[in-house]
């Protein structure tokens, strides 16, 4: 599992028990990490809100590999403060202003970090947290302002309202759509709130309010939430919403989770065989010697 510490300025590294594995990637450009993608190239790109670029990393060893979008690139299409980014269906990275700059989503190819132009945009300009592809296909954000989801066409662009319904979150922080629930963190001590992935009706808390969430994740059925005040990170089934208990009791306080992809099966054995012919010449050096 990678965790991106907002103040540390570092990607951090855990195993799937829960054991620290240390800093996986960092670099003196890397100033309040906010979001963290792979692209179809196996490269981890990590979003900054500060230093105001997009940073390249081996994606298995966490080697600095450059910078992806430059402060000047996102400054010259008039996005001065990103805050959130997803990797969409197309593989382009779409990419959020933390008030909106004019503009609502921005759009960038992953793989060269080119500007493609504006994807969607609504007024008024508003505070927002929060970018998640989900139901239908379509692109979600959360309105800080208003508490609430709105809703996006995938492939237009085009606004589509207001997706949830019931009490408005304060503070809203980060949102994931799981199989058939929608899940709206609070950075402002309001809890994770669930909806119905496709109606957007509101179905109470998994975790009450009191307590302040940024970072969410899901992999193998299971939901990862970060507490950005104590650095836990607790788990859940996203089949029955049951608590799973404590990933780690202490930590950076993710303001974004994300867990490294596992190699595929041909990938692995590729791997072993050439590990097992390093093996054999090695084994033939040392006969020879």
């Amino acid at each position: 599992m990678l965790v991106s510490g907002f103040s540390s300025d570092a990607v951090h590294r855990f195993s799937s028990s829960g054991a620290s594995l240390g800093v996986f990637a960092t670099h003196s450009t890397m100033d309040g990490p906010t979001a963290l993608v792979y692209n179809s190239a196996g490269e981890l790109l990590v979003l900054n809100t500060f230093s105001l670029n997009v940073l390249r990393f081996d994606g298995a060893s966490g080697a600095y590999l450059g910078t992806l979008i430059t402060p000047t690139s996102l400054g010259s299409v008039g996005l001065t403060d990103p805050n959130d980014m997803e990797l969409g269906p197309d593989g382009n990275l779409y990419m959020m202003s933390h008030h909106n700059d004019g503009a609502n989503i921005f759009k960038f190819d992953s793989l060269t970090g080119a500007y493609l132009g504006i994807f969607a945009a609504s007024p008024p300009v508003r505070h927002q947290h929060g970018l998640a592809f989900g139901s239908g296909g379509h692109l979600y954000q959360g309105n800080v302002a208003t508490g609430y989801v709105e809703r996006f066409d995938g492939v237009t662009g085009a606004f589509m309202g207001v997706f949830t319904g019931g009490p408005p979150i304060g503070s809203i922080g980060d949102l994931i759509f799981g199989p058939s629930h929608l899940y709206v963190a609070s950075e402002g001590a309001g809890g994770v709130a669930r909806y119905d992935a496709s109606s957007g009706t509101f179905l109470g808390y998994l975790i009450p309010a009191g307590s302040s969430h940024w970072g969410m994740t899901i992999d193998g059925g299971v939901l990862y939430v970060s507490n950005v005040t104590s650095g836990e990170i607790r788990k859940y089934d996203t089949a029955t919403d049951a608590y799973l208990g404590s990933f780690i009791s202490t930590g950076p306080g993710a303001a974004d989770l994300l867990a490294m992809p596992v190699p595929e099966p041909a990938s692995a054995a590729m791997v072993l065989a050439g590990l097992a012919l390093v093996v054999r010449r090695r084994r033939g050096s040392n006969t020879r010697r």
